[in-house]
């Protein structure tokens, strides 16, 4: 095993000087707010910096898939590294890549040096019970994202199933998304929501196992959008 014992000193010292990322990014599709990159990297990179820790993401390739190398490099020469897979939702689209490398990179670093994000929900959920109007807004207001990650689960284990059964649940989840698609207002949303990485690992898998339906899925999302942008030209 590599010796890492200055970089486990200065990395203890560097975490009793950090704090939690604060939400301060909106995510338009739930509502909500969650801690961006760029939060992230200010809860960290002080204390990191300030006891002689740097941190590299570099992108490398293992077996064809494309990985965000978290590194943190101490001045000793010492290191600790972590492998965060880059997903996106659509291939040579620079956007969808580009949404796919800043989210690993968000949760590369996040987890590599366990720091969490500031969570007013969560903080409302530990007040007493007395206080049930609030815990039962804050439930109605998860409501949305619980469900959709109940749904996108249920996508994943249905296309584990037998050829005909995937076939079946493939053609069920692409009405899904293009009801998603019929019912957003403006080519922002839609590639908002395509952008989600809880989508993205969706479609990365439908591309795989059912191409046709993958492209004619995709072939409707462009479709949409260039409809919205006209309609918003003219």
């Amino acid at each position: 095993m590599t010796e890492i014992k200055q970089f486990a000193k200065a990395f203890i010292a560097a975490q009793a000087q950090m704090g939690n990322a604060t939400k301060d990014s909106d995510n338009p599709f739930f509502k909500s707010k969650y801690a961006d990159l760029n939060s992230v990297r200010e809860a960290c990179l002080p204390a990191l910096n300030a006891n002689g820790i740097a941190v590299l993401q570099p992108i490398i390739q293992i077996d064809g898939k494309n990985f965000v190398k978290t590194l943190l490099l101490h001045e000793s020469g010492e290191s600790m590294e972590s492998l965060t897979e880059i997903v996106y939702s659509k291939q040579n689209d620079a956007q969808a890549q580009g949404s796919g490398i800043t989210y690993a990179r968000r949760y590369g670093l996040q987890s590599l040096v366990n720091i969490g994000a500031e969570d007013d929900d969560g903080n409302k959920a530990s007040q007493p019970k007395t206080d049930k109007q609030k815990l039962a807004n804050i439930a109605n207001e998860m409501a949305p994202e619980i469900s959709k990650m109940k749904v996108d689960e249920r996508a994943r284990k249905d296309l584990e199933k037998t050829p005909e059964q995937r076939k079946a649940a493939a053609v069920k989840v692409c009405n899904g998304y293009k009801a998603k698609i019929d019912a957003s207002t403006s080519a922002e949303e839609i590639e908002f929501y395509f952008d989600d990485p809880e989508v993205s690992a969706i479609m990365k898998s439908l591309e795989e196992r059912q191409s046709e339906l993958y492209k004619d899925l995709m072939d409707y999302k462009d479709g949409r959008i260039q409809i919205l942008q006209t309609n918003i030209n003219n």
